[in-house]
């Protein structure tokens, strides 16, 4: 999973936010983000300026879209080639693997940067 994790970071910097090297280069704007960003602070102002009608019919869009999106991506997954063996390995758990304290490593890096995210939103 090493080599998942370091082709995942990878591909974040590298390629989606196309990062600067270090804090001495300032970089350069990543038109594409760029974009997105304005395009969100676009819908999110004309939806304001429309009022409460127009906001409460998005709320209808960004509730059941993420279901529908994750539907799709059920299916298509589940029809890829090797989709029955990785629900095989995702099924039957390696117990030795409890054993292993890096496991439980992860396990707690995982739950609070859960909690963080969650805090965050609270605050």
């Amino acid at each position: 999973s090493a080599c998942q994790n370091g082709t995942s970071k990878y591909f974040w910097y590298n390629e989606a936010l196309d990062a600067s090297t270090g804090l001495g280069e300032a970089g350069h704007l990543n038109c594409k983000l760029t974009l997105c960003l304005l395009l969100a602070w676009i819908v999110v102002f004309l939806l304001m300026a429309k009022g409460i009608k127009a906001t409460g019919k998005a709320v209808y869009f960004t509730t059941f879209y993420p279901y529908i999106v994750l539907t799709i991506l059920f299916f298509r997954g589940v029809t890829l080639s090797g989709a029955g063996e990785g629900l095989k390995y995702l099924f039957r758990p390696d117990w030795a693997k409890l054993y292993d304290p890096e496991v439980w490593l992860e396990a707690a890096t995982q739950i609070f940067f859960s909690l963080s995210l969650g805090f965050g939103g609270l605050v």
